[in-house]
């Protein structure tokens, strides 16, 4: 009998360090992109995620994970804002929108600058030319 309640004081303890998720999330579709490269119906399913996964898993963009697209923020850096692009070494990288640019300070300046009027997201398609305009 003794071991039962044990168990049981146990089992209670365990219950209430367990953190208590919100798994009622509405079903409409507004999708977003996991740090876990995951596409979530919403946001909130998202944080669901989130919540009952053992990593962290945060918003890394709005819309549909993009298929080896590479998100730029961590690698821009506002030391780069003060850089003159032009010297460094001609090094294209293809933006998913479908744009060229000529190194990664180029395409980082552009995202600083458009980020001053609104909030974008630039990722990194794949390295080299897109065949389309280049900037």
């Amino acid at each position: 009998m003794k071991s039962l309640l044990f168990a049981l004081l146990l089992f209670f303890i365990a219950m209430g360090n367990a953190q208590e998720c919100n798994e009622s999330c509405p079903e409409y579709y507004d999708p977003v992109c996991g740090s876990d490269g995951v596409t979530y119906d919403n946001m909130c399913f998202l944080e669901l995620a989130d919540c009952l996964s053992e990593e962290n898993i945060t918003l890394a963009y709005p819309g549909v994970c993009k298929p080896d697209a590479q998100l730029l923020v961590p690698n821009c850096q506002p030391s780069m804002m003060e850089e003159d692009c032009n010297l460094n070494t001609y090094s294209p990288l293809c933006e998913v929108s479908g744009t060229t640019y000529n190194s990664l300070c180029h395409l980082c300046q552009a995202m600083y600058e458009e980020q001053k009027t609104r909030n974008s997201v630039y990722l990194i398609a794949h390295n080299g030319p897109c065949n389309s305009r280049k900037k």
